[in-house]
């Protein structure tokens, strides 16, 4: 068994979202080998990729709910509010699990970071990219 490669969801958000091109670029794409968020679904085993996806899906109802208003380049209160309320219903799930607690932990971190430097239009559809991204890559890890 391979051991895990710990990555920090933190730093991958955070490059991704106040990056240049080029280091929104190596952390989907990679260099010389997997990607930083390769490297972080890694971090998800465990999870089922239908909880994954439902809180995908979650992100998604938001972005919409955005698109269809473009109000501008600041996001309202009430959309910042429903990104925040995805941080509790990840601490939810967490409280109720049994053996995924170390897998949502690290989606928590991940969302937690993505949801606290969402200030802009911009942010809100960088954060969309990035979370499809990982969707993507873990479709091929998780069951």
């Amino acid at each position: 068994m391979t051991e895990r490669q710990v990555v920090s969801p933190s730093s991958i958000v955070e490059k991704f979202l106040r990056g240049k091109i080029e280091e929104k670029r190596e952390v989907i794409l990679g260099r010389n080998g997997k990607s930083e968020l390769e490297k972080f679904v890694e971090n998800l085993q465990g999870l089922s990729f239908t909880k994954l996806r439902k809180y995908y899906e979650q992100f998604l109802n938001i972005y919409e709910s955005w698109q269809a208003r473009r109000e501008g380049e600041l996001l309202s209160d009430e959309l910042l509010l429903k990104l925040y309320m995805l941080k509790s219903l990840l601490t939810y799930d967490i409280a109720r699990a049994k053996k995924e607690k170390r897998a949502l932990l690290a989606l928590r971190e991940f969302v937690e970071k993505m949801v606290n430097l969402v200030e802009r239009a911009e942010d809100l559809e960088n954060s969309k990219y990035l979370f499809e991204a990982l969707v993507g890559y873990a479709k091929e890890k998780l069951r």
